[in-house]
C-alpha cells in the first residue's frame, strides 16, 4: 500500500451553514485527476468540493454536481500546518480516499476504510 496525496489542490472555499460550529463551515475543493473511491463509492476524475458535515461525515460532491455522496469520518484538530490536501491509498491501479487535511480551511477528516478497500488489501487466493 502507498500512501498518496493529490497534488492538484486548486482552492479552499468557506461556506456557513445556519446552527453548525466554525469548525464545520468550512470546505476544500481539490482536483483529482485521476478515478477513486469515497466511501464504497467509485468515482470519476474531476473537481470536488468536500465539505464536514455536522453528523460525523464529508459531503464529496463534484463541481458540475453530477456527484454528490456522503462518507462516514472522523473529524479531529487540524494537524498540519499548511496547505490542503487530500490523502489517498493506493493498491494498484485503485486508489481510495483517505484523509481530507484542511489547515487552510479549518478541518482534518479521516475516512475509515471501506469494504471495498479491505477487499483490495485482504490476500487473493
Amino acid at each position: 500500500m502507498r500512501r498518496i496525496t493529490a497534488a492538484a489542490v486548486l482552492a479552499i472555499a468557506g461556506f456557513a451553514s445556519a446552527g453548525q460550529a466554525l469548525a464545520w463551515n468550512q470546505a476544500v475543493l481539490a482536483n483529482v485527476p485521476f478515478a477513486f473511491t469515497a466511501g464504497n463509492k467509485q468515482l470519476p476524475s474531476g473537481t470536488y468540493l468536500i465539505t464536514p458535515e455536522s453528523s460525523g461525515a464529508i459531503r464529496v460532491q463534484s463541481s458540475d454536481l453530477r456527484v454528490r455522496i456522503f462518507v462516514a469520518a472522523t473529524h479531529s484538530a487540524v494537524n498540519a500546518t499548511t496547505g490542503n490536501k487530500l490523502v489517498f491509498h493506493k493498491y494498484g491501479d485503485r486508489y481510495f480516499l483517505n484523509e481530507v487535511v484542511g489547515p487552510d480551511s479549518g478541518f482534518d477528516a479521516q475516512v475509515p476504510v471501506s469494504k471495498s478497500e479491505k477487499l483490495e488489501v485482504s490476500p487473493k487466493r
